[in-house]
């Protein structure tokens, strides 16, 4: 992973009331960093999921920035960070024109977490035409997630996936490629 993160949030319906998925990826690298799925879309939901991705790290990137839209809880989330001895430079991308120098200069942070958030709605979500239950959409939210980073080939990587698995590489098909997927997440849950 890079230290170039972007962050966003968009709604779904579970029981016919909104929830709000929160998705962090890394920009460069093409995958979701971590997701999670909360009833309100506030600071704590920010927290929690940013912190998902700082876990995965060995340690923190030197220059560690996340571009995110205007949603001021991003702000209260990186004073929280920056209490906590985890600095990292905020850039909030306002609106759907460019009107500041910030805007423009990140314009394209902006659209891969539009492009993630379309992406979702269109192949996972609007198929489901919303959810049962939280337990129900996290769980589809990982397969989602397992997918887009491991099986979903990307434009802009010259149609190849963001995270190659030479064990997946020669499946045939997509079935094949998710059972062997599955495969080896289940031996590396067994080691």
């Amino acid at each position: 992973m890079t230290g170039e993160l972007t962050g966003d949030e968009t709604y779904v319906k579970i029981k016919k009331k909104n929830h709000y998925v929160f998705f962090v990826s890394d920009k460069e690298k093409k995958i979701i960093t971590s997701h999670h799925v909360f009833e309100k879309r506030d600071t704590l939901a920010a927290i929690k999921t940013i912190h998902q991705t700082l876990l995965k790290y060995p340690q923190k990137p030197e220059n560690l920035r996340l571009v995110v839209d205007g949603n001021p809880i991003y702000h209260l989330t990186q004073h929280y960070f920056s209490l906590n001895k985890i600095p990292f430079e905020l850039v909030q991308v306002i609106g759907l024109q460019n009107k500041t120098e910030t805007d423009r200069l990140f314009r394209s942070y902006k659209q891969v977490t539009d492009c993630l958030n379309r992406t979702f709605k269109q192949e996972a979500y609007l198929t489901m035409n919303g959810f049962n239950s939280l337990n129900t959409t996290n769980g589809y939210l990982t397969l989602f997630t397992a997918y887009f980073n491991f099986l979903r080939r990307h434009e802009s990587l010259n149609w190849q996936t963001p995270v190659e698995i030479s064990e997946i590489k020669d499946c045939p098909h997509m079935p094949a490629k998710w059972i062997k997927l599955l495969e080896l997440s289940y031996d590396s849950l067994s080691a």
